[in-house]
């Protein structure tokens, strides 16, 4: 064998070997992607948990916001002008993370369960009186295709229980109003 069909079989051999190599690194680069992607996943199941957490829970630790979240809960219209105005934030934060999730879900960027936890989170808290009567007036500040899906599931909430029923620590102390 001369010296050129030598260097041939040798660059033969070199291309089969890094065709070899990029199959490789492409495997490798997907499987990456998909930890890469299920990780970003998590962060965000994990962030919205945690606004969801701060929504929902912080106010108990404060005593007077705590208590108007209560009363607001069951009787929007005779919480006093203040009142209505810490009610209606509170549930303002919780209406834009689930407007949020809404609009990433649809992208394809939120998981169909964690999108599922969140309509019914939201639902069970529209459920109460003075919640709904806040969400009347407060809907019109949010995405159109949210609201109507929101009020779409409004109308058979035969899956859902009050937000009261959930978490006792909002519901009205009966012996004391």
């Amino acid at each position: 064998m001369d010296h050129q069909a030598l260097a041939q079989l040798l660059g033969n051999y070199g291309e089969f070997f890094g065709a070899i190599a990029v199959v490789l690194t492409l495997g490798y680069l997907t499987v990456q992607l998909r930890q890469s992607n299920r990780l970003a996943q998590a962060e965000t199941h994990r962030g919205y948990i945690s606004d969801w957490k701060r929504c929902m829970l912080d106010p108990y630790f404060d005593p007077d916001a705590h208590l108007t979240i209560v009363r607001g809960i069951s009787d929007f219209v005779n919480l006093t002008d203040a009142e209505k105005r810490v009610f209606s934030a509170w549930l303002a934060g919780l209406v834009h993370l689930g407007e949020e999730v809404f609009i990433q879900s649809r992208k394809g960027l939120v998981d169909e369960k964690v999108s599922a936890v969140m309509d019914k989170r939201m639902v069970q808290n529209l459920l109460e009186p003075g919640t709904a009567t806040c969400w009347e007036s407060i809907k019109v500040a949010y995405d159109d295709d949210y609201v109507e899906y929101i009020d779409r599931l409004l109308q058979d909430p035969g899956l859902y229980v009050p937000v009261t029923s959930s978490m006792p620590w909002f519901e009205t102390d009966r012996s004391t109003g």
